[in-house]
């Protein structure tokens, strides 16, 4: 089983998505091959913010950026 991450394209009427070769290629894919996909749509970036947790709050940030304006 492999797993990519590609970006849908508008193909005719349809949509699709490309193979990479090197992944055709560790699945020995032909003209024939018959294939199983799951889709799952990517979170979007705004989708996350507040998602991850840092070391420093976004106040210790700002104070930092404006320390070094003073240099």
């Amino acid at each position: 089983m492999e797993e990519i991450n590609v970006t849908a394209k508008r193909i005719g009427n349809s949509w699709g998505v490309i193979i990479p070769k090197k992944t055709a290629d560790n699945l020995n894919l032909n003209k024939e091959t018959e294939l199983h996909v799951n889709l799952e749509r990517a979170p979007a970036i705004k989708d996350l913010i507040g998602t991850f947790k840092g070391r420093v709050t976004i106040e210790e940030l700002k104070a930092e950026r404006k320390a070094g304006w003073k240099e």
